[in-house]
């Protein structure tokens, strides 16, 4: 006999299902959006100079022209510039808000930032030393706790 589904267990299901349909969704997007580049791809590695099915052989001949072309060669110095420029003064604002943020989630958790720093290595022990007291601090944290 079939069972009927109550509302504790769909509610219990509806955010797995949830979940899915995005994970889905995302997987179908990416998807169509490189789909065009994967054909141009694919178009490049031929020896003619249009897509044919099934290709009529593989070449990186226009890799090479691309590659002996200087205004192309200047394109990409500028565009690799380009692209440092932008993301390189982005990096420190990142790290420091990433570095914030796993801070506010370790106070959270109740772990002391300080016992996560590494000692200078040969300094007291060393790594396994270090090692060695944070798992005893932990260890007794946890009891006093208990």
């Amino acid at each position: 006999m079939g069972r009927t589904m109550t509302a504790k267990h769909a509610s219990m299901f509806a955010p797995r299902l949830r979940g899915a349909a995005i994970r889905s969704y995302v997987v179908l997007l990416i998807a169509f959006l490189m789909l065009p580049v994967i054909v141009v791809m694919l178009a490049s590695l031929t020896t003619t100079s249009y897509l044919t099915v099934p290709p009529k052989g593989l070449t990186l001949r226009w890799y090479a022209a691309v590659l002996q072309d200087n205004s192309y060669i200047d394109a990409i110095i500028f565009s690799l510039t380009l692209a440092m420029a932008t993301t390189t003064p982005q990096l420190a604002p990142a790290c420091y808000a990433a570095l914030q943020r796993e801070l506010a989630r370790m106070q959270r958790d109740g772990v002391d930032a300080a016992e996560l720093q590494p000692p200078l290595q040969g300094g007291r022990g060393g790594f396994q030393g270090f090692h060695r007291r944070l798992i005893e601090r932990l260890s007794a944290r946890k009891a006093a706790q208990e």
